[in-house]
Protein backbone atom coordinates (compact mmCIF):
# COMPACT_ATOMS: atom_id res chain seq x y z
CA UNK A 1 0.00 0.00 0.00
CA UNK A 2 1.03 3.60 -0.36
CA UNK A 3 0.96 6.69 1.80
CA UNK A 4 1.18 10.26 0.59
CA UNK A 5 4.51 12.06 0.71
CA UNK A 6 4.26 14.80 -1.90
CA UNK A 7 3.24 14.84 -5.54
CA UNK A 8 5.55 17.31 -7.22
CA UNK A 9 6.01 18.51 -10.77
CA UNK A 10 9.57 19.29 -11.76
CA UNK A 11 12.37 18.91 -14.26
CA UNK A 12 14.63 16.35 -12.59
CA UNK A 13 16.00 13.88 -15.12
CA UNK A 14 15.86 16.15 -18.16
CA UNK A 15 18.37 15.22 -20.73
CA UNK A 16 17.70 16.37 -24.11
CA UNK A 17 27.42 32.98 -28.94
CA UNK A 18 28.42 36.12 -28.97
CA UNK A 19 29.33 39.50 -30.21
CA UNK A 20 28.69 41.70 -33.17
CA UNK A 21 31.25 40.55 -35.70
CA UNK A 22 32.66 43.95 -36.60
CA UNK A 23 32.63 45.37 -33.08
CA UNK A 24 35.62 44.73 -30.81
CA UNK A 25 34.58 43.47 -27.38
CA UNK A 26 35.76 41.50 -24.40
CA UNK A 27 33.53 38.62 -23.26
CA UNK A 28 30.89 39.60 -25.80
CA UNK A 29 32.78 38.40 -28.86
CA UNK A 30 32.08 34.79 -29.81
CA UNK A 31 31.61 32.29 -32.67
CA UNK A 32 31.48 28.56 -33.35
CA UNK A 33 34.84 26.87 -33.99
CA UNK A 34 35.26 23.14 -34.62
CA UNK A 35 31.53 22.57 -34.28
CA UNK A 36 29.12 20.42 -36.31
CA UNK A 37 28.08 21.87 -39.71
CA UNK A 38 24.33 21.99 -40.32
CA UNK A 39 23.33 20.21 -37.10
CA UNK A 40 19.77 18.92 -36.55
CA UNK A 41 18.67 22.25 -35.05
CA UNK A 42 20.27 24.35 -37.81
CA UNK A 43 16.86 25.78 -38.72
CA UNK A 44 16.69 27.55 -35.37
CA UNK A 45 19.45 30.00 -36.35
CA UNK A 46 18.99 33.17 -38.39
CA UNK A 47 21.93 35.19 -39.72
CA UNK A 48 21.58 38.94 -39.14
CA UNK A 49 23.62 41.30 -41.30
CA UNK A 50 24.17 45.05 -41.49
CA UNK A 51 26.95 47.46 -42.41
CA UNK A 52 27.98 47.31 -38.73
CA UNK A 53 28.60 43.56 -38.77
CA UNK A 54 26.93 40.22 -38.15
CA UNK A 55 25.03 38.46 -35.39
CA UNK A 56 22.92 35.34 -35.04
CA UNK A 57 19.31 35.34 -33.90
CA UNK A 58 16.51 32.85 -33.60
CA UNK A 59 12.94 32.95 -34.80
CA UNK A 60 10.54 32.96 -31.88
CA UNK A 61 7.43 33.80 -33.92
CA UNK A 62 7.11 33.90 -37.72
CA UNK A 63 7.80 37.66 -37.58
CA UNK A 64 9.80 37.99 -34.36
CA UNK A 65 13.54 37.36 -33.84
CA UNK A 66 15.29 37.29 -30.47
CA UNK A 67 19.01 38.04 -30.28
CA UNK A 68 21.59 39.86 -28.13
CA UNK A 69 21.21 43.55 -27.28
CA UNK A 70 24.92 44.25 -27.71
CA UNK A 71 24.61 43.50 -31.43
CA UNK A 72 23.20 47.00 -31.82
CA UNK A 73 25.72 48.86 -29.64
CA UNK A 74 29.20 50.28 -29.97
CA UNK A 75 31.01 52.29 -27.32
CA UNK A 76 27.93 52.29 -25.12
CA UNK A 77 25.52 53.69 -27.67
CA UNK A 78 23.00 52.26 -30.14
CA UNK A 79 24.60 52.50 -33.55
CA UNK A 80 21.99 51.01 -35.86
CA UNK A 81 18.26 50.98 -36.44
CA UNK A 82 16.07 47.97 -37.12
CA UNK A 83 15.78 48.94 -40.78
CA UNK A 84 19.58 48.85 -41.17
CA UNK A 85 19.53 45.07 -40.79
CA UNK A 86 18.65 42.29 -43.17
CA UNK A 87 17.90 38.71 -42.26
CA UNK A 88 18.41 35.38 -44.00
CA UNK A 89 15.94 32.48 -43.95
CA UNK A 90 16.45 30.25 -40.90
CA UNK A 91 19.24 27.71 -41.40
CA UNK A 92 20.10 29.07 -44.85
CA UNK A 93 23.39 28.57 -46.64
CA UNK A 94 24.15 32.25 -47.16
CA UNK A 95 26.62 31.50 -49.94
CA UNK A 96 23.75 30.37 -52.16
CA UNK A 97 20.69 31.97 -50.53
CA UNK A 98 20.14 35.74 -50.66
CA UNK A 99 18.77 37.73 -47.73
CA UNK A 100 15.02 37.55 -47.27
CA UNK A 101 12.78 40.26 -48.65
CA UNK A 102 11.19 40.31 -45.19
CA UNK A 103 12.88 43.13 -43.26
CA UNK A 104 13.07 44.27 -39.63
CA UNK A 105 10.90 47.29 -38.88
CA UNK A 106 11.18 47.62 -35.10
CA UNK A 107 13.84 46.98 -32.48
CA UNK A 108 13.14 46.36 -28.80
CA UNK A 109 16.18 46.38 -26.50
CA UNK A 110 16.24 45.42 -22.85
CA UNK A 111 16.12 48.61 -20.76
CA UNK A 112 18.18 46.81 -18.13
CA UNK A 113 21.11 46.27 -20.49
CA UNK A 114 24.04 48.47 -19.44
CA UNK A 115 25.35 49.01 -22.95
CA UNK A 116 28.89 47.88 -22.26
CA UNK A 117 31.11 45.16 -23.63
CA UNK A 118 30.72 42.69 -20.77
CA UNK A 119 28.59 39.58 -20.96
CA UNK A 120 25.23 40.13 -19.28
CA UNK A 121 22.16 38.14 -18.29
CA UNK A 122 19.93 40.93 -19.62
CA UNK A 123 21.68 41.11 -23.00
CA UNK A 124 18.44 40.56 -24.94
CA UNK A 125 16.80 42.32 -27.87
CA UNK A 126 14.03 41.61 -30.37
CA UNK A 127 13.55 42.46 -34.05
CA UNK A 128 9.98 42.72 -35.33
CA UNK A 129 9.71 41.87 -39.03
CA UNK A 130 7.34 43.29 -41.63
CA UNK A 131 6.11 39.82 -42.55
CA UNK A 132 6.46 36.12 -41.80
CA UNK A 133 10.02 34.86 -42.32
CA UNK A 134 9.23 31.16 -41.70
CA UNK A 135 7.59 28.82 -39.22
CA UNK A 136 9.83 28.68 -36.12
CA UNK A 137 11.71 25.52 -35.21
CA UNK A 138 11.60 26.71 -31.60
CA UNK A 139 8.30 25.95 -29.87
CA UNK A 140 8.64 28.28 -26.90
CA UNK A 141 10.93 29.85 -24.31
CA UNK A 142 12.03 28.02 -21.19
CA UNK A 143 10.52 29.58 -18.08
CA UNK A 144 12.80 30.94 -15.38
CA UNK A 145 11.86 27.96 -13.20
CA UNK A 146 12.82 25.58 -16.01
CA UNK A 147 16.13 27.39 -16.49
CA UNK A 148 16.87 26.90 -12.80
CA UNK A 149 15.90 23.23 -12.92
CA UNK A 150 18.04 22.66 -16.00
CA UNK A 151 20.95 24.28 -14.18
CA UNK A 152 20.33 22.11 -11.12
CA UNK A 153 20.90 18.94 -13.14
CA UNK A 154 23.71 20.34 -15.31
CA UNK A 155 21.69 19.78 -18.49
CA UNK A 156 23.50 19.87 -21.83
CA UNK A 157 22.30 22.59 -24.22
CA UNK A 158 22.57 22.75 -28.00
CA UNK A 159 23.80 25.93 -29.71
CA UNK A 160 23.68 26.93 -33.38
CA UNK A 161 25.32 30.00 -34.90
CA UNK A 162 26.86 31.65 -37.95
CA UNK A 163 30.08 32.87 -36.33
CA UNK A 164 33.54 32.77 -37.84
CA UNK A 165 35.42 29.49 -37.61
CA UNK A 166 38.89 30.70 -36.65
CA UNK A 167 40.15 32.49 -33.52
CA UNK A 168 39.22 36.13 -33.02
CA UNK A 169 42.83 37.20 -33.50
CA UNK A 170 42.52 36.28 -37.18
CA UNK A 171 41.49 39.60 -38.71
CA UNK A 172 38.92 39.94 -41.50
CA UNK A 173 37.88 36.29 -41.19
CA UNK A 174 34.52 35.63 -42.87
CA UNK A 175 31.48 34.39 -41.01
CA UNK A 176 30.39 30.82 -41.62
CA UNK A 177 28.02 30.64 -44.59
CA UNK A 178 26.00 27.89 -42.90
CA UNK A 179 24.94 27.11 -39.34
CA UNK A 180 27.41 25.34 -37.07
CA UNK A 181 26.46 23.79 -33.73
CA UNK A 182 28.05 22.80 -30.45
CA UNK A 183 26.86 21.21 -27.20
CA UNK A 184 27.86 22.24 -23.68
CA UNK A 185 26.62 21.50 -20.15
CA UNK A 186 25.25 24.19 -17.88
CA UNK A 187 27.75 25.17 -15.21
CA UNK A 188 25.65 27.61 -13.15
CA UNK A 189 22.70 29.98 -13.09
CA UNK A 190 22.61 33.25 -11.15
CA UNK A 191 18.91 34.24 -10.90
CA UNK A 192 19.58 37.72 -9.50
CA UNK A 193 21.70 38.61 -12.53
CA UNK A 194 19.73 36.32 -14.88
CA UNK A 195 23.09 34.99 -16.07
CA UNK A 196 23.40 31.40 -17.25
CA UNK A 197 26.88 29.91 -17.67
CA UNK A 198 27.87 26.89 -19.76
CA UNK A 199 31.26 25.21 -19.66
CA UNK A 200 32.93 24.49 -23.00
CA UNK A 201 35.67 21.94 -23.63
CA UNK A 202 38.40 24.24 -24.94
CA UNK A 203 38.29 22.63 -28.39
CA UNK A 204 34.90 23.68 -29.71
CA UNK A 205 33.40 27.06 -28.93
CA UNK A 206 31.58 30.15 -30.08
CA UNK A 207 33.12 33.32 -31.46
CA UNK A 208 32.55 36.50 -33.46
CA UNK A 209 29.18 36.49 -35.21
CA UNK A 210 27.54 34.03 -32.80
CA UNK A 211 26.21 36.82 -30.60
CA UNK A 212 22.53 36.26 -29.86
CA UNK A 213 22.61 32.67 -31.07
CA UNK A 214 20.14 30.21 -29.52
CA UNK A 215 20.98 27.70 -26.80
CA UNK A 216 18.26 25.06 -26.72
CA UNK A 217 17.03 21.82 -25.24
CA UNK A 218 14.06 19.48 -25.68
CA UNK A 219 11.29 19.43 -23.09
CA UNK A 220 8.22 17.28 -23.58
CA UNK A 221 9.08 16.73 -27.23
CA UNK A 222 9.32 20.49 -27.90
CA UNK A 223 12.39 22.48 -28.90
CA UNK A 224 12.74 25.08 -26.17
CA UNK A 225 14.93 28.19 -26.30
CA UNK A 226 16.72 28.42 -22.96
CA UNK A 227 18.92 31.46 -23.56
CA UNK A 228 20.78 33.56 -26.14
CA UNK A 229 24.53 33.99 -26.27
CA UNK A 230 25.94 37.11 -24.66
CA UNK A 231 29.67 36.46 -24.41
CA UNK A 232 32.55 34.10 -23.73
CA UNK A 233 36.11 33.90 -22.42
CA UNK A 234 37.11 30.51 -23.72
CA UNK A 235 39.37 28.93 -26.33
CA UNK A 236 39.61 28.38 -29.20
CA UNK A 237 38.13 31.82 -29.91
CA UNK A 238 39.83 33.53 -26.97
CA UNK A 239 42.89 31.33 -26.24
CA UNK A 240 44.53 33.99 -24.05
CA UNK A 241 41.55 34.81 -21.83
CA UNK A 242 42.06 31.81 -19.58
CA UNK A 243 38.38 30.94 -19.23
CA UNK A 244 36.24 27.99 -20.25
CA UNK A 245 32.76 29.52 -20.29
CA UNK A 246 30.08 31.02 -22.47
CA UNK A 247 27.62 33.40 -20.81
CA UNK A 248 23.96 33.35 -21.75
CA UNK A 249 20.90 35.54 -21.23
CA UNK A 250 17.50 33.80 -20.72
CA UNK A 251 14.84 35.91 -22.49
CA UNK A 252 12.09 34.66 -20.16
CA UNK A 253 13.74 36.49 -17.26
CA UNK A 254 12.53 39.77 -18.80
CA UNK A 255 8.80 39.17 -18.98
CA UNK A 256 7.83 42.78 -19.71
CA UNK A 257 10.23 43.04 -22.64
CA UNK A 258 8.96 39.74 -24.03
CA UNK A 259 5.33 40.85 -23.69
CA UNK A 260 6.10 44.11 -25.50
CA UNK A 261 7.89 42.28 -28.32
CA UNK A 262 5.06 39.79 -28.79
CA UNK A 263 2.51 42.62 -28.78
CA UNK A 264 4.58 44.57 -31.33
CA UNK A 265 4.62 41.49 -33.54
CA UNK A 266 0.81 41.49 -33.41
CA UNK A 267 0.56 38.11 -31.74
CA UNK A 268 -1.27 36.84 -28.71
CA UNK A 269 0.84 36.39 -25.56
CA UNK A 270 2.98 33.28 -25.70
CA UNK A 271 1.29 30.47 -23.79
CA UNK A 272 3.16 29.25 -20.73
CA UNK A 273 3.48 25.49 -20.29
CA UNK A 274 1.16 23.79 -17.81
CA UNK A 275 1.25 20.18 -16.69
CA UNK A 276 -1.13 18.64 -14.18
CA UNK A 277 -0.92 15.26 -12.42
CA UNK A 278 -4.03 13.69 -10.87
CA UNK A 279 -3.65 10.53 -8.79
CA UNK A 280 -6.90 8.68 -8.18
CA UNK A 281 -8.30 9.75 -4.82
CA UNK A 282 -5.91 12.72 -4.46
CA UNK A 283 -5.92 16.40 -5.32
CA UNK A 284 -4.72 17.43 -8.78
CA UNK A 285 -1.41 19.30 -8.74
CA UNK A 286 -0.18 21.53 -11.55
CA UNK A 287 3.03 23.35 -12.47
CA UNK A 288 4.34 25.61 -15.24
CA UNK A 289 6.57 22.92 -16.75
CA UNK A 290 6.47 20.21 -19.44
CA UNK A 291 7.35 17.40 -17.05
CA UNK A 292 5.59 15.44 -14.33
CA UNK A 293 6.70 13.73 -11.13
CA UNK A 294 4.88 10.99 -9.25
CA UNK A 295 6.15 10.85 -5.67
CA UNK A 296 4.50 8.70 -3.01
CA UNK A 297 5.52 6.56 -0.04
CA UNK A 298 4.91 2.80 -0.23
CA UNK A 299 5.40 -0.22 1.99
CA UNK A 300 7.21 -2.05 -0.85
CA UNK A 301 10.32 -0.96 -2.76
CA UNK A 302 10.05 -2.72 -6.15
CA UNK A 303 7.80 -1.13 -8.77
CA UNK A 304 7.16 -0.60 -12.47
CA UNK A 305 5.59 2.25 -14.44
CA UNK A 306 2.99 1.54 -17.10
CA UNK A 307 1.38 3.79 -19.71
CA UNK A 308 -1.91 3.09 -21.42
CA UNK A 309 -1.95 3.03 -25.21
CA UNK A 310 -4.32 1.71 -27.88
CA UNK A 311 -3.32 -1.89 -27.11
CA UNK A 312 -3.57 -1.63 -23.33
CA UNK A 313 -1.01 -1.13 -20.58
CA UNK A 314 2.68 -1.07 -21.59
CA UNK A 315 5.57 -1.09 -19.12
CA UNK A 316 7.82 1.93 -19.70
CA UNK A 317 10.12 1.63 -16.70
CA UNK A 318 11.08 -0.29 -13.57
CA UNK A 319 12.82 0.67 -10.37
CA UNK A 320 13.60 0.03 -6.75
CA UNK A 321 12.77 2.74 -4.24
CA UNK A 322 14.89 3.66 -1.25
CA UNK A 323 13.79 4.45 2.26
CA UNK A 324 13.24 8.16 2.82
CA UNK A 325 12.96 10.47 5.80
CA UNK A 326 9.91 11.96 4.05
CA UNK A 327 8.06 8.69 4.65
CA UNK A 328 6.81 7.01 7.83
CA UNK A 329 7.49 3.56 9.24
CA UNK A 330 4.37 2.05 7.70
CA UNK A 331 5.26 3.31 4.23
CA UNK A 332 9.06 3.75 4.32
CA UNK A 333 9.91 3.61 0.58
CA UNK A 334 9.64 6.75 -1.57
CA UNK A 335 8.73 5.90 -5.17
CA UNK A 336 9.65 8.93 -7.27
CA UNK A 337 9.26 8.93 -11.06
CA UNK A 338 9.81 11.92 -13.36
CA UNK A 339 9.21 12.10 -17.12
CA UNK A 340 8.53 14.53 -19.95
CA UNK A 341 4.84 15.22 -20.51
CA UNK A 342 3.35 14.67 -23.96
CA UNK A 343 0.78 17.23 -25.14
CA UNK A 344 -2.76 16.30 -24.19
CA UNK A 345 -3.86 13.74 -21.62
CA UNK A 346 -2.07 10.45 -20.85
CA UNK A 347 -2.91 7.62 -18.45
CA UNK A 348 -0.27 5.95 -16.29
CA UNK A 349 -0.12 3.67 -13.29
CA UNK A 350 2.44 2.56 -10.75
CA UNK A 351 2.48 -1.22 -10.28
CA UNK A 352 3.90 -2.55 -7.02
CA UNK A 353 4.10 -6.37 -7.16
CA UNK A 354 3.74 -8.78 -4.30
CA UNK A 355 6.77 -8.54 -2.03
CA UNK A 356 7.64 -8.04 1.58
CA UNK A 357 5.12 -5.51 2.90
CA UNK A 358 2.79 -6.04 -0.08
CA UNK A 359 0.50 -9.09 0.15
CA UNK A 360 -0.88 -8.70 -3.41
CA UNK A 361 0.00 -6.62 -6.49
CA UNK A 362 -1.08 -2.98 -6.04
CA UNK A 363 -2.02 -0.51 -8.80
CA UNK A 364 -1.99 3.27 -8.46
CA UNK A 365 -3.46 4.95 -11.58
CA UNK A 366 -2.90 8.62 -12.42
CA UNK A 367 -3.49 11.01 -15.29
CA UNK A 368 -1.08 13.58 -16.71
CA UNK A 369 -2.45 16.51 -18.73
CA UNK A 370 -0.10 18.95 -20.47
CA UNK A 371 -0.71 22.03 -22.60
Amino acid sequence: MRGRATALLGLAGLALTASLAAVPAEASVVRVINGTPNPPLAGAAVMLESDAGYCTGSLLLPNLIVTAAHCFFDNGAVTSAATDWQVYPPGADTSTTPPSTVRPIQMLISPAYQRNEEASGVDVAYLVLDGALANPVISRLATVAEVQQLANVGATLEQVGYGQTVPRAVSDAPMSAFPIGISAPIDSFTPKASLLTVETNGTTGTCIGDSGSPWMTSIGGQIVLVAVLSGGDNPPCEPDEGGRNDYLAPPSAQADLLASAVAAAGSAPLAQPRTCLKVKGSREECSATRTWTYEYCWSGSRYSVQQRDARGWATIGRGTASKSSECNRRYPYLISVTSDAAPGSSSYRIVVPRQRGISATQYDPFTVTSS
